[in-house]
């Protein structure tokens, strides 16, 4: 029993580790600054369309038995080839490693050196050599980056928890009434944002890996294994998004007016939060250990980009995919966050969608083995979203019904529905089965 409680805390924390990057940090005070004393609600939702999908991803994972074609398979090929490729680009070089960067640069670097944040000169600097220690890391894979990775983790945490303590006991400010006209919908948003479904599936195969290589009897305590690490890793997620999103509710308040007219941004609101209640010794000790994690991961990141696109397309190189991708995130880097942030929306509304239909009912795939299930509503639900990226984002008012006769739009679930009534077609139509 002993035994299997190790390999469940060892599993748990590893599978944290992945799950907590970026996002996960300036999310919740977002969350909470705009939901006021209506902030639970908002946290949530964001928990459980952050974390909740993103451990799912792990037991769809175990499902296929750690076979990403099989999970995504599903819909054909050429389609799995698609929504693979478009995940690697959004937890790579189009959205996570350049945000990586940009919060390491506000985060991190500004306030420790009492850097503007908005000097383009320095953040062009910065995103060089940045992604230059990246390169050499990913190109040449170091044991530092496994040594730090080990260690920054379970700091960060502590320093975290040590923040929230603080900030529960003596909060610096009282939550406000909410600004946010839908708390709910915003937290399903934020929990969009930090790409931990699309990571989870590709986090799995480690977390997989990890898990076989202790030799255990049976697919049963596979299986057991991972749902106690789960719950771990939940349990570490429901703390830090629930006490950094009552931190952005209560002292973050102070900054609503700075927030809602952009003055400040969620690493802005972060470091403002952290100065308050730990003063500049607190600033300064979070914004080392928040850079540095974010290197290791932008590290983690490009080197697995690199490799699948690699392999997507063996004759180039790893190392010119990795200066390619390198080269790419350098410059959106310099875009800023809150622009990476808000080119990130439309392309996570079209595209998570869909890779949360695949993933769910993966679950259930021993009952729905017809391809027709998985591709009649595939394309249902990526219409769905597409109707809804093109009038949210571009306004095409044609398109505006998409919002008026859908149930469930208020929570962003739209698509809910239309995908479901598709599939159950697909599923009794006759037609070829899938693996399972």
């Amino acid at each position: 029993m002993k035994h299997h409680i190790g390999v469940y805390i060892i599993v748990g924390l590893a599978l944290f580790s992945m799950l907590f990057g970026s996002g996960n940090l300036i999310f919740p005070p977002e969350i909470g600054i705009t939901g006021g004393t209506e902030w639970y609600k908002g946290y949530i939702a964001y928990f459980l369309a952050d974390a909740g999908l993103g451990i799912c991803s792990v037991f769809a994972m175990l499902k296929v038995d750690g076979d990403l074609n099989r999970l995504t398979g599903s819909i054909g090929p050429k389609g799995a080839t698609i929504i693979n490729t478009v995940c690697i680009i959004c937890i790579g070089p189009m959205l996570a490693i350049p945000r990586n960067a940009a919060v390491t640069f506000e985060m991190g670097i500004s306030p420790l050196f009492g850097i503007d944040p908005e000097s383009r000169l320095l953040r062009l600097v910065f995103s060089i050599i940045f992604f230059g220690v990246v390169l050499l890391l990913t190109i040449r894979p170091s044991k530092v980056v496994d040594i730090l990775g080990k260690y920054l983790t379970p700091i960060l945490v502590v320093a975290i928890a040590v923040l929230i303590i603080i900030g529960i006991a003596a909060p610096a400010a009282q939550a406000g009434a909410p600004t946010s006209e839908n708390p709910i919908r915003d937290g399903i948003f934020n929990g969009y944002q930090t790409l931990d479904l699309m990571a989870g599936i590709y986090f799995s195969i480690i977390i997989i890996q990890s898990i076989r290589s202790r030799k255990l009897q049976s697919k049963r305590e596979e299986r057991k294994t991972a749902a106690g690490a789960a719950l771990i890793a939940g349990a570490l997620l429901c703390f830090v998004y629930g006490g950094m999103a009552y931190l952005g509710a209560t002292t973050g308040s102070q900054w609503l007016q700075q927030f809602n007219s952009e003055e400040i941004n969620q690493a802005g609101l972060v470091v403002n939060i952290t100065d308050a209640l730990m003063g500049s010794f607190g600033v300064a000790f979070l914004s080392i250990i928040v850079s540095l994690a974010c290197l290791t991961t932008a590290v983690g990141l490009t080197s697995a980009a690199g490799e699948y696109f690699n392999r997507l397309i063996p004759s180039r190189s790893y190392a010119f995919m990795v200066v390619v991708i390198c080269i790419v995130s350098a410059v959106l880097c310099n875009f800023g966050l809150s622009a990476i942030i808000s080119i990130a929306a439309p392309i996570l509304m079209l595209f998570y969608p869909p890779v949360m239909f695949l993933t769910l009912t993966c679950l259930g795939r021993n009952i729905f083995r017809k391809k027709n299930f998985y591709q009649f509503g595939m394309c249902i639900c990526f219409l769905i979203s597409l109707f809804t990226v093109l009038t949210d984002t571009f306004g095409i008012s044609a398109l505006s019904w998409i919002h008026t006769a859908l149930p469930l739009d208020t929570f962003g679930f739209n698509w809910l529905i239309p995908t479901a009534i598709a599939a159950a077609i697909g599923h009794f139509l006759p037609g070829p089965e899938i693996e399972v």
